[in-house]
């Protein structure tokens, strides 16, 4: 009996011992775990890249074909402003130009209705003097059956019920609209996503492309902000100086003819020229949170902006200078201006420029974006 219990023991683990064990088991667990995590992260990027590279590709056609359109004004119409003095026909085309790019590649509510006091209208006489385009009417008509009555009451319980286009993520609301217009040989840009891809996250009736984190996917159309990084870190303009940046910048593509107001405004040493720019596409990565300014973000009040209204330009002195690297909406501006900036609580922000919460950078390092595709490829 006594040489079997002591077999008994000797064959058993002490409790120390099994703790040991079970210590190491845990370690080991968090490895594997951890270690999943970093695949399925890295997963999920890799898939919302590859969502992100074919609407650029989807969007690049469209954008290109506005080097070679035609722009019809309305018989009567000019937009002049005496104190550019610069060729009327070359301005005019260009407003145009930029309207109907802003018609056709909406990225907000504005883009899509014109408000009349509270009422949700069609932009059937656009501010340029161009016929409103088919596509921004078929936007309108989508739109139109979210706003039963009439009116942009963006109040949590019309969303909340279905009846309301909410602010919330209109940038992503109008990628959908606009690839569901796309043609792609016999179908449309929609087909190039599954079903799990498209959500409706705010329960307004407006769908969204979504990424690998089920966020809707945001577009920018104009994004100065974010673009003129492409040169110079705007967080430093100021030291960087205004005439190197000059000489940076590629110039726009769609103004070869040099109509655009900075050319001629005076003093000209004031104002960056324009430069190229390309719509932005970008999710919040695995934060979930895009780091930056773009309609439907708190800090721009965006159901109160419009690029059709002439006094929201950001044709200022002051816009990308050396002195001060934005400025707030001018009342001697032009409208449908692509490098337009905004005043939120004195925080000044052009679109696509890094968001701030509490005076405080939002870390914007996982944003996936196209342009950062495009440059990898």
């Amino acid at each position: 009996m006594n040489r079997n219990s002591d077999t008994s023991a000797a064959l058993g683990f002490t409790l120390v011992e099994l703790l040991v064990v079970l210590t190491i088991i845990s370690l080991l667990a968090t490895t594997v775990l951890f270690g999943l995590s970093g695949v399925q992260t890295n997963a999920r990027e890799q898939r919302t890249k590859a969502q992100i590279a074919r609407i650029h590709e989807l969007i690049a056609e469209k954008w290109e074909s506005y080097e070679t359109r035609r722009i019809s004004i309305r018989p009567g119409f000019g937009w002049t402003q005496a104190a550019w003095n610069p060729p009327t026909p070359r301005v005019d085309r260009l407003i145009g130009l930029r309207d109907l790019m802003r018609l056709e590649l909406p990225d907000q509510i504005t883009d899509v209705a014109t408000l009349d006091g509270s009422a949700f209208v069609p932009h059937t006489a656009p501010v340029s003097g161009i016929p409103q385009p088919a596509l921004n009417a078929y936007y309108f008509s989508i739109a139109d059956k979210q706003m039963p009555f009439g009116e942009l009451n963006t109040t949590a319980a019309n969303v909340e019920s279905g009846l309301e286009w909410s602010p919330s993520y209109q940038g992503a609301e109008c990628l959908y609209m606009i690839l569901s217009r796309l043609r792609v040989g016999d179908s449309n840009g929609l087909d190039s996503f599954s079903e799990s891809e498209i959500g409706d996250v705010d329960n307004d009736g407006m769908p969204e492309i979504l990424d690998a984190w089920g966020q809707p996917i945001e577009f920018i159309r104009w994004a100065p902000a974010f673009d003129i990084k492409n040169y110079e870190n705007i967080e430093n303009i100021e030291t960087f100086g205004q005439s190197s940046l000059n000489d940076q910048v590629t110039e726009d593509p769609f103004d070869l003819a040099a109509a655009d107001p900075r050319y001629y405004a005076q003093p000209s040493p004031t104002f960056i020229q324009p430069f190229e720019m390309f719509p932005l596409i970008i999710s919040g990565g695995a934060n979930r949170e895009v780091g930056v300014i773009h309609a439907g973000d708190p800090q721009v009040a965006s159901t109160d902006f419009s690029y059709s209204d002439p006094t929201q330009s950001a044709l200022s002195p002051d816009v990308f200078s050396v002195n001060d690297k934005y400025d707030p909406p001018s009342d001697n501006g032009f409208p449908c201006d692509p490098y337009i900036v905004d005043d939120d609580n004195g925080v000044k922000e052009g679109f696509g420029g890094r968001k701030r919460a509490d005076g405080v950078f939002i870390d914007d390092n996982d944003d996936i974006t196209n342009h950062v595709i495009e440059t990898s490829l």
